[in-house]
């Protein structure tokens, strides 16, 4: 992949003088986003819309999914299915910590790291981002992004599968896809990852839904 295929965002990019970028991530360090803010209500927006969309599918056809239900209550799962939820949302709420330090030190994707030589007054060392070598770093940072999440993603499966087999196979054909347009984008650019990035996080949202509501539905 050569240096045409990389994005306007990746071009021209004005540098401070430890080469960072000028501005950074969030709207940059003065004003913009705040994600401190702007998270943790997408977080909760989006625990609650993935219930609402569970909701929705088992309403559908409630007699085909209330029996498993009935066994979540009589054994008590309900407890395990909100316990798994709750474990999920560590990462989830850590990374605010990190998309805060991201906004301050104008570290944008794919950077996860910024290395400094401690004996010299050198720039800081940053990932390439351009031509082909910048194109394998975000090809790995794509996957790595999917690992981060994968156990969690796995375990929603697991246990909503169970109550909801059907619904929930559909959705990891559709996140398969979405991830693969995801890693294609993000070969691109940081920016270009954003379609495959929102489709897998709706699809995420659906998936923990189907797995939650079975468990609060098991204490009504």
């Amino acid at each position: 992949m050569s240096d045409s295929s990389d994005s306007e965002d990746q071009k021209n990019i004005e540098l401070d003088a430890e080469g960072m970028p000028e501005k950074g991530p969030y709207g940059g360090t003065e004003g913009g986003m705040n994600p401190a803010i702007i998270y943790p209500i997408l977080q909760i927006v989006m625990n609650g819309l993935g219930v609402l969309c569970a909701w929705g599918i088992y309403a559908l056809s409630t007699t085909s999914y209330d029996s498993k239900i009935a066994t979540l209550k009589a054994q008590d799962l309900g407890y395990l299915y909100v316990a798994v939820r709750i474990l999920q949302q560590v990462l989830q709420w850590q990374q605010i910590f990190v998309a805060v330090g991201r906004k301050k030190a104008k570290a944008d994707n794919p950077d996860q790291y910024i290395y400094k030589t401690q004996l010299k007054d050198d720039p800081v060392v940053r990932l390439v981002i351009k031509g082909p070598i910048g194109a394998c770093n975000r090809a790995q940072r794509a996957i790595d992004n999917t690992r981060e999440i994968f156990a969690g993603l796995m375990a929603d499966v697991v246990l909503g599968g169970y109550v909801f087999p059907k619904p929930m196979l559909i959705c990891v054909c559709l996140y398969f896809c979405a991830r693969m347009v995801f890693s294609a984008g993000y070969m691109k650019s940081a920016g270009a990852r954003s379609s495959g990035q929102g489709i897998s996080f709706l699809l995420m949202m659906v998936m923990s839904g189907l797995m939650l509501f079975p468990g609060i539905k098991s204490f009504l």
